[in-house]
């Protein structure tokens, strides 16, 4: 009976201590996370890190992952590759998750069932009531004990309610994080550790509460606003001659609402969290007159301009072309942000222009000069002389410099045969595929 006794105290004494650390609870009571920078343990911390790092690029099919080589797609590619990952392990806990919900009705019946069977033995070898009944009030605790263990938010709730949540915060955060430009090791690091809180307990109650008190206070409206979880991440990426704030940039408050057909049009989901700032840098770049940071609908200036710059970028047919910033060709428009701030400073008069001269300047002297030549040939064969100031004949552009002469070349043979007249002395992919196929 004493063993019993034993073994009904020690499994409630047992699950009652289960998880309890009270030295760090301690410390966590007194000073937080505390103020200084460095810990003990950081050391370590920083050679378990690297060799994560290691493994992830070895998943990611990537040579090695440093600042120096690596470009923002290849840490993107690391970024998914690093999820990948979290998601085994996420996979992991919500598998044991569900093992332990089915498991706690199954342990009760257990210990209801030894509660019986000891009881009744207790009772045929001829044992007192009152040992039987300190028994009963043994396993009884045990039993009380095990429930209050167990009783947190994850385990009392559906487990289909918690797949919910954490498999669509998943698929929010990739979509989101698809936006952001990883430019370095500790933004790759960043994105990660946000991706790896979704799957925290703690994360995964406040936004259970959440939804529920959310619904409550303000209905069903409110709960289209983005949890703060997935929200992209606001990072800073540095460049070398500025910090370029590629997540959302809000307008400040006290800004007038504009007109409903000013307003921002985002056709895909990438371009919700573009900031006017990014917007209107771009249009710059792309030789679209009088910036305003407004992408537009469908076959906006602006919108014709970026599917001219892809098409050239990707070489697939201007049709082909896609008009809508998404997270697959967002790092080519930043970059010519960052190569090409003004368009017009670099003597460009189009996103065609921007797109085949103005990244590439080991090549673009090259395909200047080729483009000349075509033109020189059209303009020969039609015995035609450009005539400037005065009257007199345009000296020709030196090899690879756009010039006036060769400005005047471009409109003239617009305005003959009709190749986007409106376009003026401005080249694009149509009048170059007319220049490289005339045969006089």
């Amino acid at each position: 009976m004493r063993g019993v006794l034993r073994l009904a105290a020690g499994a409630a004494m047992g699950l009652a201590v289960a998880g309890c650390n009270l030295a760090s609870e301690g410390l966590y009571f007194r000073e937080g996370i505390g103020t200084g920078l460095s810990r003990p343990e950081l050391g370590e911390v920083t050679q378990i890190q690297d060799l994560y790092i290691a493994h992830i690029c070895q998943q990611a099919g990537l040579p090695n992952c440093d600042d120096v080589t690596m470009s923002p797609a290849a840490w993107s590619l690391f970024v998914e590759a690093g999820m990948n990952d979290v998601d085994l392990r996420c996979d992991a806990y919500l598998a044991w998750l569900d093992n332990r919900k089915r498991s706690a009705t199954p342990i009760l019946n257990q210990l209801a069932a030894m509660n019986s069977a000891t009881q009744a033995v207790m009772n045929a070898t001829g044992a007192g009531a009152a040992a039987i009944t300190i028994v009963g009030i043994g396993f009884g605790l045990a039993a009380d004990t095990f429930t209050n263990v167990n009783s947190r938010l994850l385990l009392e709730v559906n487990q289909s309610t918690v797949q919910s949540v954490v498999l669509g915060h998943q698929t929010e955060y990739r979509m989101q994080a698809a936006k952001v430009l990883v430019r370095s090791r500790p933004m790759a690091i960043y994105l990660l550790r946000n991706y790896l809180r979704i799957c925290m307990p703690f994360s995964i109650e406040t936004s259970i509460n959440n939804t529920v008190s959310v619904y409550h206070r303000a209905g069903p409206d409110a709960l289209r606003f983005e949890p703060l979880s997935t929200r992209a991440p606001q990072v800073a990426a540095a460049t070398s001659s500025r910090v370029v704030v590629r997540s959302a940039d809000p307008l400040p408050r006290q800004q007038k609402v504009q007109p409903k057909e000013q307003q921002q049009v985002a056709l895909g989901p990438a371009e919700r969290d573009l900031s006017r700032t990014f917007v209107a840098n771009l249009q710059r770049a792309l030789c679209v007159s009088e910036p305003d940071g407004i992408l537009g609908p469908s076959g906006s200036r602006t919108r014709r301009a970026i599917r001219e710059f892809l098409a050239v970028r990707t070489q697939v047919p201007l049709g082909s072309a896609s008009e809508i910033i998404r997270g697959d060709n967002i790092d080519a428009l930043q970059g010519v942000i960052d190569v090409v701030p003004r368009c017009t400073g670099s003597g460009f008069l189009s996103a065609w222009e921007v797109a085949m001269y103005g990244l590439d300047r080991k090549a673009a002297p090259g395909a200047i000069t080729h483009m000349q030549s075509r033109l020189d040939a059209y303009l020969k064969a039609k015995n035609v002389v450009l005539l400037g100031p005065q009257n007199k004949p345009w000296a020709p552009d030196k090899p690879g410099m756009i010039g006036d002469a060769t400005r005047a070349a471009i409109a003239e043979v617009r305005k003959r045969e009709e190749v986007n007249p409106n376009r003026g002395r401005a080249m694009d992919q149509d009048l170059m595929d007319f220049l490289d196929n005339f045969r006089g």
